[in-house]
């Protein structure tokens, strides 16, 4: 085990390109997406006929006002033409009577964040609204409100258990762990076809007759391809964490856990994908394949609830990304215990175990 391990040491130290590459590319994906969510994104507004300019120019403070989207008031031609050029993602038409409609090329995030961010002030103004014909006073009713909200009597402050102020961005926060651990995966895989190609070249039938056992050479390539996966994704954490200034809490020796077994799970799966092909260059091709669809279906690209299909909840069930992003969220973001990522570790455990005892069975039943 020692020997196969040390060789596989040995040849990356003289050539190691493909790891430094996905370790480059988490960091360069990362620091993309970042920059892209750190501007805010502002979409289009614009009156439809029959709403007056002041009118609109109300509902577009309002909207401004009643949550984390800005919007900007704009002519309709302007507004169409932007979106059809793709300068922003869509815009709103401002009808009468509280109505909207969403003017888009193509469905994604935003539309449900601006769908769910519309209704929500839609709702309000219908309340208001309610309460003004009560009252028969629309204005006054509308002006009481907003003098009221100004200073409200609660106040609402969330902070971490240790008292600390809780993490600016969470979808920052998820979107690092879900590149990290993403990128790893490639890294791992890639090693983890080593294997298929000493069985195809027929190394392992010369080592064999070496007093190497063929459980060490197995341990040896899956140990060292758990401890660089493991080396990819604390490299990549510890630039964000110190050299960006990202707060993933103090929980780091569960972290480290979590991410031992995320690596194990992920070595698992790997050797279930080459127990399923035939040839090293089979692996080669299925891995670029297989692997971008996983952080999809675990959700890793979408703010947290967003995702309600039950069919891509369910396939993400089955990925360990899933449960290992969301075990390291709860650390990084809720300074959770070992009692509230005990579901997640078991999944992750059970998805390794399972994984890995039909990998090496596939492997060995096929002839190198």
């Amino acid at each position: 085990m020692i020997a196969v391990f040390l060789a596989q040491w040995r040849h990356d130290r003289r050539s190691p390109a493909l790891i430094l590459i996905f370790m480059a590319i988490s960091i360069a994906a990362m620091l993309l997406f970042s920059s892209n969510m750190s501007g805010q994104l502002e979409y289009a507004a614009f009156p439809d006929r029959g709403v007056s300019h002041d009118e609109a120019k109300q509902r577009v403070a309002r909207m401004n006002d009643s949550g984390h989207l800005t919007f900007k008031l704009t002519n309709e031609e302007k507004a169409l033409r932007d979106v059809r050029e793709g300068q922003t993602p869509l815009a709103v038409r401002l009808m009468q009577d509280e109505e909207f409609r969403i003017v888009a090329t193509k469905e994604g995030i935003h539309q449900s964040m601006v769908s769910e961010h519309m209704h929500r002030i839609a709702s309000e103004d219908g309340r208001l609204a309610h309460a003004a014909s009560l009252v028969g006073s629309g204005n006054t009713v509308r002006t009481n409100f907003e003098s009221f909200m100004t200073s409200p009597p609660v106040h609402k402050v969330v902070l971490r258990p240790d008292g600390r102020a809780m993490a600016g961005n969470e979808m920052s926060i998820q979107l690092l762990l879900g590149f990290t651990l993403f990128l790893a995966m490639f890294t791992i895989g890639y090693k983890i076809n080593a294997v298929m190609n000493e069985k195809a070249l027929g190394i392992w039938n010369r080592v064999i007759l070496s007093p190497v056992t063929k459980t060490g050479m197995y341990m040896g390539h899956l140990c060292y391809s758990l401890i660089i996966g493991l080396i990819h994704m604390i490299t990549v954490l510890f630039v964000f964490v110190f050299a960006f200034g990202y707060d993933l809490g103090n929980q780091y020796g569960l972290m480290l856990f979590i991410m031992v077994l995320y690596s194990a799970a992920i070595v698992s799966l790997s050797m279930l994908l080459a127990g399923i092909v035939r040839t090293p260059e089979q692996f080669q091709m299925l891995l670029p394949v297989i692997l971008p669809i996983m952080p999809l279906l675990a959700g890793i690209y979408f703010p947290p609830g967003l995702m309600t299909n039950k069919l891509l909840l369910i396939a993400g069930e089955f990925l360990p990304i899933t449960h290992a992003v969301n075990a390291l969220k709860q650390l990084a973001l809720y300074d959770a215990g070992w009692s509230d990522i005990f579901m997640p570790v078991a999944k992750l455990a059970l998805i390794g175990v399972i994984c890995m005892g039909i990998g090496i069975n596939l492997v060995e039943r096929r002839k190198a």
